[in-house]
């Protein structure tokens, strides 16, 4: 009903991207996502969204840094930003030449996200909104079930149409956190963007 700030209705995309006819890359992404608002009750609204995506080799391994990576406030809050993907942990040194672990992100070649979130007014005649949701997903490697490796979070927080765009204030507590990585209490989440 309204694209900016919906109340209901659904938005619904398809993307394909593929990247090999100039450059160094070569690769086919495909994306689609899904989001659906319906009103429960006067202001209060219920919404759902689902994301699935898939990267292929074109002649090429994929780069690193085009594949997926799952965490943060866009996917599933509560977790560290781009921790949620295959890693590895390999050893390196420090300036002292002592041996330190270090995870390494390696990202997937395919994702699947969504979340459910209820949206309600806190202070509606300066746009102030508060949401209270669940997020799931995983980013996995090819030939990997994502079933093992699907994450959970809930939270809620603060959401404003502010005059230099929106701001979202909001705390992710992980269901299932990987132990010496995610915070078994919870992480804020912050960000503020464009209208478009």
């Amino acid at each position: 009903d309204y694209r900016l700030d919906p109340s209901s209705g659904m938005i619904n995309s398809l993307s394909v991207e593929f990247a090999g006819l100039g450059g160094d890359n070569k690769f086919a992404r495909y994306t689609t996502e899904h989001h659906w608002f319906y009103p429960l009750y006067k202001k209060l609204i219920f919404s759902t969204k689902m994301t699935l995506g898939y990267i292929q080799e074109v002649g090429q391994r994929v780069p690193i840094d085009e594949k997926f990576y799952l965490g943060g406030i866009y996917s599933l809050r509560g977790y560290k930003a781009r921790t949620v993907s295959p890693n590895k942990v390999q050893t390196s040194k420090d300036i002292d030449g002592n041996k330190v672990l270090e995870t390494v992100y390696l990202g997937g070649d395919k994702e699947v996200f969504g979340s459910s979130e209820f949206t309600f007014p806190l202070l509606q005649e300066v746009g102030v909104k508060g949401v209270a949701f669940v997020d799931y997903g995983t980013a996995f490697a090819e030939g990997s079930s994502f079933t093992k490796t699907m994450l959970m979070s809930y939270g809620g927080g603060i959401r404003w149409a502010s005059p230099i765009g929106p701001l979202r204030l909001e705390y992710g507590i992980p269901i299932n956190p990987r132990g010496g990585l995610d915070n078994k209490a919870g992480r804020f989440e912050f960000t503020i963007g464009s209208l478009f």
